[in-house]
């Protein structure tokens, strides 16, 4: 039988590294991530890594009251955390955004109170990309322990229980106003895996930080509870897309990937994804979809 794994994943190629995990899971939509993301924070001791193309002080993790006592949303949430926590500490990197994204935003971030109220809490803007370009990453690492990456930002309007229901009154911006369904997810990994996310998300923050950013190794385990893993035991295989910049080599791993993936393709290419606009990815799917399909091999 073909390995897909092996076909798909080219080392030096297709990914940065290939590292493993006890756990995985899948969090579809908001409902389930901000929920994990949140109780993965309140079992932090030492570090929370946060980069984004966005985030909003004001967005609500959690619908309603919140159980655990603290606050529902995000800026007073995590200043909670630092007041309970007197180790912690929450560094969050966001893109350095355009003027024309200014209304989608929360408005002068580094202004805003909930980003200044406590010193362990660092909140910075990833420049470090050619004109045009932006910074899209969207991780979260709690103590180097466990890692969330995936779609979703911590920020206004990402909210959505997987039932996507159009009129749903949980699904409220900041300022109180309906919003239609929203649909994403992020992948939950531990161990080897999440330390190797850990290490890129040190490294991306480092430029705008500009000081070393240490790596943790005697952290309490803060997967979230409610989490139950669908995978245990795996390699994961990390992807990055990085431009030229200043000195600092092209990446197209994800790129890569996606053409391996196309082509390896038997019987079904399932893609969900909110963009679908790069040239080359449709020629490589005309491309397979004019190709016979191999016959099995044992």
């Amino acid at each position: 039988m073909i390995d897909a794994a092996e076909t798909v994943l080219r080392d030096g190629r297709t990914h940065w590294r290939r590292e493993a995990a006890e756990r995985v899971a899948f969090l579809i939509d908001g409902e389930a991530y901000f929920a994990a993301f949140r109780a993965a924070c309140l079992k932090a001791r030492h570090v929370i890594r946060i980069i984004g193309w966005d985030i909003h002080s004001r967005m609500r993790l959690v619908p309603g009251t919140p159980e655990d006592g603290f606050p529902a949303e995000l800026g007073p949430f995590l200043n909670a955390l630092l007041r309970r926590q007197p180790g912690l500490r929450i560094d969050i990197l966001i893109w350095d955004f355009a003027a024309i994204y200014t209304i989608e935003r929360e408005p002068l971030p580094l202004l805003n109170r909930e980003w200044r109220r406590h010193r362990r809490l660092r909140l910075r803007f990833a420049a470090d990309h050619p004109l045009g370009a932006s910074h899209h990453q969207k991780i979260a690492v709690i103590d180097d322990a466990i890692a969330f990456v995936g779609g979703l930002d911590l920020t206004m309007r990402r909210w959505d229980s997987s039932e996507h229901r159009p009129h749903d009154p949980r699904r409220l911006d900041p300022s109180g106003e309906p919003y239609g369904p929203f649909h994403d997810q992020q992948m939950l990994v531990d161990g080897a895996a999440a330390r190797a996310i850990g290490q890129l998300a040190r490294g991306r923050g480092r430029p705008a930080s500009g000081e070393p950013l240490p790596a943790m190794r005697d952290a309490a385990d803060p997967w979230p509870a409610q989490v139950r893993p669908a995978l245990r035991r795996v390699r994961v295989a990390i992807a990055r897309t990085e431009p030229a910049f200043a000195g600092r080599r092209e990446t197209r791993e994800v790129y890569e990937m996606w053409l391996a993936a196309i082509a390896m393709a038997q019987r079904t290419l399932y893609i969900e994804n909110q963009f679908l606009t790069a040239g080359a990815i449709a020629e490589a799917l005309a491309r397979r979809l004019s190709r016979r399909r191999k016959a099995p091999t044992s």
